[in-house]
């Protein structure tokens, strides 16, 4: 027996309840009648890194990287691998990402170039434009409290409440400033903490459309999810956008790979009903993302050597060339494809020297007797690899 059959008076008790209702059947076509939602839109916004924050993001990498391959050291000498040591890196990544100015504070013993903007924050600022162009209010979530106060910041002129929500903001101004933004003119744009508003709240309007920016990933999909449902739920009378903006060649597109794409396959292949339920488990262990985020980061390393080396041979510096790829061939989680072509572009590089500096040809006799070492010594890791994978 169906579910709405079972109530009396199934029909008013959906009417008067349909605000309420959160957990749903939903394969009950009166319970998808009463709840139906308007139309969901799901953008990225992709920026690229300027060259301060790319300096900075390759910093943590590097940073990662060193303590990666210490704890495969301790791992050969039978010791823990320690997942617990990686936490302040990760944190770190995601800061690099979308807030890299806070580098000067949190370490302030590295030369840091000037860092007094990010691509992200002019994304932002573009959609809070839209918006209010639109006339759509808009809630920014964001699980990194320097960029929570940056954003009040930057975005004042577009009538933002004065200060971010966080689970530092009294219980009764919370409420005040959200009543506010859900029912009258004034504020346009709130700017919450991730874990402070993605639960217990309903950030619906009768009177006005509101978007969702999610400003930076969480590793766990769940809590992003559960964010954007404050504002697309049952209740919510106005189509909604839910932009996420990320930035490339850092820790947010690996995350989004990584973590929200697989776990969104995952979702979909498991439960057809309801694929966007925000109870999904995570895609693999935390030690299968060390892994592989380990690989992905030596792969963006390796593609940034041969472009500067590329650069180099155009410039006439042969040995500078050969001196950043053999570095890049060093790499010891590369994945074997791209080490493969780099290698071959090499082997191209010094054979090609030889031909036209034949004067040289014994400097270059001996960069090809490296890259010979260099390939041996690879090759007991590729089978490590393989018996891995099988």
């Amino acid at each position: 027996m169906q579910e709405a059959e079972r109530i009396k008076n199934a029909e008013l008790f959906w009417r008067i309840t349909e605000a309420l209702m959160i957990r749903r059947a939903n394969e009950d076509p009166m319970v998808a009648e009463a709840i139906q939602l308007p139309t969901f839109t799901e953008r990225e916004v992709a920026v690229e890194p300027s060259d301060e924050q790319l300096q900075v993001i390759r910093w943590v990498e590097d940073k990662f990287l060193q303590l990666y391959r210490q704890q495969l050291e301790r791992e050969r000498r039978g010791e823990a691998f320690d997942l617990g040591s990686f936490s302040a890196l990760m944190w770190a990544a995601r800061r690099a990402a979308t807030v890299p100015s806070c580098f000067k504070g949190d370490y302030p013993q590295e030369a840091w170039p000037e860092l007094n903007t990010w691509p992200k924050l002019e994304a932002i600022e573009q959609v809070a434009d839209t918006s209010m162009a639109e006339g759509r209010k808009l809630v920014i979530f964001t699980g990194l409290n320097p960029a929570a106060e940056e954003l009040v910041s930057r975005l004042a002129p577009y009538n933002v409440a004065p200060t971010p929500l966080t689970h530092m903001t009294p219980p009764s101004k919370r409420t005040k400033i959200l009543r506010a933004f859900r029912m009258e003119d004034s504020p346009r744009i709130v700017v919450m903490g991730l874990l402070c508003g993605n639960v217990g709240l309903t950030l619906t309007s009768p009177r006005y459309p509101i978007d969702v920016l999610v400003a930076d990933l969480d590793w766990s999909p769940s809590q992003i999810a559960q964010a954007i449902k404050r504002v697309y739920r049952p209740s919510q009378k106005y189509p909604v956008t839910a932009y996420t903006v990320l930035t490339n060649r850092s820790m947010d597109m690996d995350m989004l790979d990584l973590v929200y794409r697989k776990s969104k396959g995952i979702a979909q292949a498991l439960d057809k009903v309801n694929p966007d339920d925000v109870e999904r488990p995570m895609p693999m262990s935390q030690r299968e993302m060390l892994d592989e985020l380990a690989r992905r980061i030596e792969e963006r390393q390796a593609r940034e050597a041969r472009t500067r080396a590329e650069a180099l041979l155009q410039q006439g510096q042969t040995e500078d060339a050969l001196r950043v790829l053999g570095a890049a061939l060093a790499l010891p989680s590369l994945p074997a494809d791209v080490w493969n072509d780099l290698h071959a572009f090499t082997d191209t590089v010094i054979h090609k020297a030889m031909q036209s500096e034949p004067t040289r040809s014994l400097r270059y006799q001996a960069d090809l007797k490296s890259l010979e070492d260099i390939a041996r010594q690879r090759q007991p890791l590729e089978q490590a690899e393989l018996l891995q994978a099988a």
